[in-house]
């Protein structure tokens, strides 16, 4: 993707990163540093908190209990109610393989968020391969295009969510993998969660381009293309509330 860095793509960055200059707003984290922070495993699981190992410090082991059930991890109710502070926000949480013991993978649905509310049900799928047994980062942004829904059905489910739970029954067969520092920002634009804005964030989405993570697929039509680094600059550009 050459045309990505000519010499007009450089100097458009470092003229918005003179321009622009803000803190990143509000977020709802789970570190995991001291427990499981509320988060509850579906029938398909057994959780259990590992005090080293994680991004940091602590993380969430997931372990296979056999069940029909796709594995999953439930939110607390931290995550519940009105979120709608958070539209045009970024939604992230480091993964890991455990051991898949070489079982087939991945299955549908694997590496799915799915926020249901009130109003309805959304689902986007945060991790498309197996993952390896290094923390690796999933994110991709708030925004009603990228969850398929119109602006009014998107403010709705934010209006009052009551559960945010991510699918991660990766293979058939017995399993665990790791969860950690789940995260919902307030400012899409934020790619490396410093709290400013600068030419980091855009080397950071560049990154996220070349490795085709969700998060760059800023303009959610599932491709990758100068369009997203379209749409990045724009929400870079608006800056942080």
């Amino acid at each position: 993707m050459n045309i990505l860095y000519t010499d007009k793509k450089c100097s458009l960055i470092a003229f918005i990163c003179l321009a622009v200059c803000a803190n990143a707003s509000a977020q709802l984290m789970s570190s995991f540093s001291f427990g499981t922070d509320g988060w509850q495993p579906n029938t398909g699981a057994v959780v259990n908190w590992e005090s080293s190992g994680g991004v940091s410090d602590g993380y969430l082991r997931i372990v296979d209990n056999g069940n029909t059930e796709d594995m999953a991890v439930i939110a607390p109710s931290t995550y519940h109610g009105d979120l709608t502070q958070y539209n045009d926000g970024v939604m992230s949480f480091y993964f890991r393989e455990g051991d898949y013991q070489n079982n087939p993978g991945p299955l549908p649905f694997f590496g799915t968020v799915t926020i249901t509310s009130t109003a309805g049900t959304v689902a986007h799928v945060f991790i498309t391969d197996l993952p390896t047994t290094t923390w690796e980062r999933h994110a991709a942004p708030l925004t009603a295009e990228v969850w398929g829904v119109n602006a009014r059905e998107w403010d709705a489910i934010l209006r009052n969510v009551t559960d945010i739970r991510v699918r991660v029954e990766a293979v058939i067969g017995d399993e665990w993998s790791g969860f950690d520092s789940f995260t919902i920002r307030g400012c899409y634009a934020d790619c490396d969660l410093d709290d400013d804005l600068d030419i980091f964030d855009y080397i950071c989405f560049g990154n996220e381009y070349a490795a085709l993570g969700s998060y760059a697929d800023c303009d959610g039509d599932g491709d990758f293309d100068i369009f997203d680094y379209i749409c990045y600059g724009n929400a870079f550009a608006m800056g942080c509330q």
